[in-house]
């Protein structure tokens, strides 16, 4: 991440701990209206809306720098008597936002602009706090190289940097293929194998006999959860929802793009253990396996219809069999068609008892019919 501090002079971090309680005081508890008392705080939410109309504007090609919008009554005095250009019509998305100033009143709905005259914050804000009086105007700061897009609010002005708060900046929705990416991250690093540097709750009670623990899909799902909430920082994920359709294992909300203030469902992810271990078959069944995969999409299926109502539905199937890397997927075969007429997604993980298993795993071997 960039340096965000003129030499010798503290502009207030943007990372590390600040950061990540940033995150964890906003999400842990949604909504999390601001102040609609507060000015600046009315000036964040018109910012935050405009930034995402901005992104969802198809032709919207802006650069990755920062943005700065200095919050004042008197902006079209001011804005005149420096010669900046007028634009009347800042919030609605069309105007490009990054690497520029804007002066505006609370609500953003016309502002002065002019171009910053560098990307590096310390030097912007030198340059702000160097014409007069801008400096002490309660200020927005966007920064787009963050790690978490945020706003970082200025109540006092740029020139009092200690007295600043910061609010992520939910910039998209949740797709699927974002999802499936935290997923496979979560395979590959968490729940694979274990051993190798991974930390994970006990999943196997006899490694030798492929024998899972009692409880393999709870262990399985403490950890996905955890998992989740630290790498979905802009999302609230939620475990062992009662709904009127049954117990959902995971389902993950937060803030509609088009409207932060608007907290929707984006994913519901329900969970099955293929192999032995508490309310799942038995690996030699291969029927009872076809039965508990189908039962898995007919639940995510109707999980993603109101009440819960959620985007994405996807079935996350974590295969405990023995060999389980070289039977394939046929055990999903029939439930295809069900999944995609529902708009299921179906996904299906090999776990491994030990770091052996997985080395013999990515040597080439015969597969395993279903039927054996």
């Amino acid at each position: 991440m960039p340096d965000m501090m003129s030499e010798g002079v503290d502009r207030g971090l943007w990372a590390n701990d600040d950061q990540a309680e940033t995150a964890r005081v906003a999400w842990t508890a949604l909504p999390e209206p601001l102040d609609e008392a507060s000015d600046i705080d009315r000036a964040a939410r018109s910012m935050a809306r405009t930034v995402m109309l901005r992104v969802r504007n198809r032709h919207a090609s802006d650069p990755p720098a920062p943005t700065v919008v200095l919050i004042t009554p008197a902006w079209r005095r001011i804005g005149k008597a420096l010669g900046w250009s007028y634009v009347p019509n800042v919030d609605d998305g069309s105007h490009p936002l990054s690497g520029a100033v804007f002066l505006c009143p609370a609500n953003l709905r016309a502002s002065h602009k002019a171009p910053l005259p560098a990307t590096d914050l310390g030097a912007i804000f030198d340059w702000i706090e160097g014409q007069d009086g801008l400096g002490l105007m309660p200020a927005l700061v966007l920064n787009p190289s963050a790690t978490i897009p945020e706003l970082r609010l200025y109540e006092t002005g740029l020139a009092h940097p200690e007295n600043v708060s910061s609010y992520p900046l939910f910039l998209a929705d949740l797709d699927l293929p974002t999802l499936d990416g935290v997923l496979a991250r979560f395979y590959d690093g968490v729940v694979c194998a274990p051993g190798g540097g991974r930390k994970c709750a006990k999943l196997w009670e006899d490694a030798d006999t492929f024998k899972a623990v009692v409880r393999p899909e709870k262990a399985i799902q403490n950890e996905l959860f955890r998992f989740l909430h630290a790498s979905l920082p802009h999302l609230r994920p939620v475990e062992e929802e009662d709904t009127p359709l049954g117990r959902l294992d995971i389902r993950l909300s937060g803030p509609a793009s088009t409207d932060e203030t608007i907290v929707v469902n984006h994913a519901v992810i329900e969970l099955k253990v293929l192999g032995e271990g508490n309310r799942t078959p038995p690996f030699t069944d291969t029927q009872a396996i076809k039965d508990h995969v189908e039962s898995g999409v007919r639940q995510a299926a109707s999980y993603r219809r109101p009440p819960s109502a959620s985007r994405i539905a996807l079935l996350g199937c974590y295969d405990m069999r023995p060999h389980a890397s070289q039977r394939g997927e046929s055990c999903l075969d029939h439930i295809r068609p069900l999944a995609a007429s529902e708009s299921v997604a179906v996904r299906r993980w090999p776990l491994f008892p030990n770091v052996a298993a997985l080395r013999a795993h990515l040597l080439p071997g015969p597969s395993i019919d279903e039927g054996s």
